[in-house]
């Protein structure tokens, strides 16, 4: 399907209207229609929600409802914030400790009480512009009502470098080494319960093969099942860690 450069405005909450493109090839992404275009970008949205949703304290699905809310609209006169605005504080307040990681940094902690939250996201995304690969153009934004008002495709590049950059502070990388380590200990405590298991596989086979002469194996042969059924499910473990 070709692009088309007419557009479609629908009403959204609070009488904002929405600024749609018309002709836009769409696909659905959890439910949601998303520009093909956008698809990758929204994908990655998606799964830093879902990865780091403990630290962000965010309930799953979270992302969901942000990425709907920035493609579909939801900003209204009656709310303070629009999900995608309140994301970004709390992407902004987690940045607070990025100096004791880079101590040359002078990343802005952000102003969440005088409500300058764009101000300092703006400030961000300048400090580290020469670093991405397609700049964005930030000229023209001063203030958080602009902002909403930008395209979706715009604004959900701009969640996707904050969440970038957030990737980058003490508590995140903090909790990636401990994730880390969680999972070596596992997978450390996973194989030695496969070798565990393996071995009591083997006493089994070799006592159930005793007991088959006198006729007395069937419980041996129901514990023999279990034992095997063991070890292929530490197998199953092993093999989804990878």
């Amino acid at each position: 399907m070709e692009d088309s450069k007419n557009d479609v405005r629908v009403e959204g909450e609070g009488n904002h209207s929405i600024q749609m493109p018309f002709g836009k090839k769409l696909v659905s992404i959890r439910g949601i229609d998303v520009c093909e275009k956008d698809a990758g970008n929204a994908l990655q949205l998606l799964e830093f929600c879902f990865v780091f949703r403990k630290v962000l304290n965010i309930r799953k699905g979270h992302g969901e409802h942000i990425l709907q809310d920035l493609l579909h609209g939801r900003f209204s006169r009656h709310r303070r914030l629009s999900a995608v605005s309140r994301f970004i504080v709390c992407l902004l307040s987690l940045m607070q400790d990025k100096e004791q990681v880079h101590q040359d940094d002078e990343t802005p902690s952000p102003s969440l009480i005088t409500g300058s939250w764009f101000g300092d996201a703006k400030k961000i995304l300048s400090k580290y512009q020469k670093f991405y690969a397609a700049p964005l153009d930030l000229n023209g934004l001063e203030s958080a009502a602009q902002f909403e008002k930008l395209d979706p495709s715009v604004k959900l590049r701009i969640l996707n470098l904050l969440c970038d950059e957030v990737l980058e502070t003490k508590m995140v990388r903090n909790w990636m080494d401990e994730q880390n380590r969680d999972h070596a200990r596992m997978i450390k405590e996973t194989k030695q319960k496969l070798v565990d298991a393996k071995d009591k596989e083997k006493i089994l086979t070799k006592k159930t093969r005793d007991a088959n002469a006198g006729g007395k194996s069937i419980a041996l042969e129901s514990e023999l099942a279990q034992a095997h059924m063991d070890v292929l499910s530490l197998r199953a473990v092993l093999s989804d860690s990878k």
